[in-house]
């Protein structure tokens, strides 16, 4: 790999892995579908003067989303993120793809905060820290759900993800809380 290479930030798709995927991702789609037809969107707060056909609206609403959703097959490589090579523990199939970005110089901060962009990164600041940069919560934040996406492809979240520090190319997303009344809810 050259200097620029960041070898954390791969992408290695794997294509017998993506259509395998893309099956038992249908057969949940329509086991979702079949579950919320058979028991439409019961929520907290539900108005029980819904319209069914509302509902049912919903569900296929939510379900072509489902199904437009790309799957691409990728396997996420263990390594750490200061490591300068790719791991030569796995068999490379027809058809595999390995692309290895230049290394990130920023943290991207998304979702529900004041000003949401891209920073530069600097080492030693924690996802805490960018999201100070970042302005800050807006009042419908959902601060208990913070997650961070990994240039590697892992999603890390919960209380404790504020105080991790941040990698280049982490994408940090603040949810909305939809707990804040019945219009967000729904």
């Amino acid at each position: 790999l050259t200097p620029e290479a960041y070898a954390y930030g791969a992408v290695f798709v794997r294509d017998r892995l993506r259509r395998e995927q893309k099956l038992n991702f249908e057969r949940a789609v329509n086991e979702t579908r079949i579950a919320l037809t058979a028991s439409p969107l019961i929520s907290a707060g539900s108005d029980k003067q819904a319209d069914l056909s509302s509902r049912i609206a919903a569900v296929n609403s939510l379900v072509e989303q489902l199904k437009s959703r790309r799957i691409d097959g990728r396997v996420v490589l263990e390594m750490t993120a200061n490591t300068s090579q790719i791991p030569g523990s796995f068999v490379v199939e027809n058809n595999d793809e390995l692309y290895i970005p230049p290394r990130s110089l920023v943290v991207g901060v998304y979702g529900m905060v004041n000003s949401s962009a891209n920073f530069r990164y600097t080492p030693g600041l924690t996802v805490r820290d960018y999201l100070k940069l970042a302005g800050g919560f807006t009042k419908i934040a959902d601060k208990k759900h913070i997650f961070v996406v990994r240039a590697n492809g892992t999603i890390e979240g919960g209380r404790s993800v504020a105080g991790q520090p941040a990698l280049p190319g982490d994408l940090i997303f603040v949810p909305i809380n939809s707990e804040r009344g019945l219009f967000w809810s729904r």
